[in-house]
This record gives C-alpha cells, sequence and structure tokens, in this order.
C-alpha cells in the first residue's frame, strides 16, 4: 500500500511539471515585457541591444516595414518625443513558444501640439504589440495603434467617427468655399 501511495505521489508530482512550451513562453513574456517596462516610454534606448536582434524586423501601424536596431529606436524615439511624461500601462499580455502579444494602453500629459482648445488635460489610447522570440532575442514585431482616439483627443474633437467626419467635411468645405 505504501508502494502504491508513494508511486501516486510521483506521478502527481511529475505531471505538475511545466512543458518545455510552457516554460519558453513563460521566457519571453518575461523578455519581451521589458520592452514596455525599461524602454518604451522610458528615454532609455540602453536595454534594446540586449532585447533585440540586431537584425530586428518591424512592421507598424500603416504596414511599413523596417529591419535592424533603427526599426525600432524609431517608434521609441518618437513616443519619447512627442509625448510628454508618458506612461506605458500593461492592460493584457500573453505568450507562447513563438510570440507575446500585448495590449497596452500609453498615457500621457497634452503636447504642445494638441489644440489649445481640447477637452482634456492628458491624453490616453491603446497600441497592441505583438513580438516574435528566437535565441533569447526579439527577432520581429508589429505595433497596431488606435490612432482615431489619439487624434481626437489632441484636436479636441468630441464624439465618433461620424460626428468628427461631419466637422472635417464642414471644415473642408468652409475651406473651399473661401478659396474662390
Amino acid at each position: 500500500m505504501r508502494f502504491l501511495t508513494f508511486a501516486l505521489l510521483i506521478l502527481l508530482v511529475s505531471c505538475q511539471q511545466k512543458s518545455e512550451k510552457e516554460i519558453q513562453a513563460e521566457k519571453n513574456l518575461a523578455l519581451t515585457t521589458r520592452f514596455f517596462t525599461e524602454v518604451y516610454g522610458t528615454n532609455n534606448l540602453a536595454p534594446l541591444q540586449e532585447l533585440f536582434a540586431s537584425d530586428y524586423q518591424h512592421i507598424d501601424t500603416e504596414d511599413v516595414e523596417m529591419t535592424g536596431m533603427r526599426a525600432i529606436e524609431l517608434p521609441c524615439m518618437t513616443i519619447f518625443n512627442a509625448l510628454p511624461n508618458c506612461k506605458v500601462e500593461i492592460m493584457s499580455a500573453a505568450a507562447d513558444d513563438e510570440k507575446a502579444i500585448f495590449q497596452i494602453r500609453l498615457v500621457s500629459d497634452l503636447p504642445k501640439m494638441a489644440n489649445p482648445e481640447t477637452f482634456v488635460d492628458q491624453i490616453n489610447f491603446p497600441e497592441s504589440w505583438t513580438f516574435w522570440v528566437k535565441d533569447g532575442k526579439i527577432v520581429k514585431g508589429q505595433q497596431i495603434s488606435s490612432y482615431l482616439n489619439l487624434v481626437k483627443q489632441l484636436s479636441g474633437y468630441d464624439g465618433g467617427i461620424i460626428k468628427i467626419n461631419s466637422i472635417l467635411k464642414k471644415y473642408y468645405e468652409e475651406q473651399k468655399a473661401g478659396n474662390k
């Protein structure tokens, strides 16, 4: 009976060990999370060399593809320069043994380029990022931003896309009539 109990205990413990894929997924999540906690929105590009492969491939919101370290430096520098006091909030994250996917929110003080009559004191908008990882380095990434929210907040336009479209159409028609 003791042997059977001991064998059952060993079987139970061995079944609870993580698979290699689960372990790799955890490593991928930890590695890619560092990009958001140590780089993006922090004005610190130093960790990029450690996190990203030198031939990193990046696809941005507009489907522009770039390769090399400059491909990841550009989105970071854009955030540093455009959004004062930017903070990154990780809203959700998931990983497997090949990639990690993030839904983040960027929160910033209102930049100087904003319409002075805008209705917000801060801006915030979501981005989705997918990173592919190989041999402990991020080798590829895709970024998708929700620019509509950002444009609404910077411009002072309130409402949905239909209202914004009607405001822009009215402005366009006024400009066109004024140029006659």
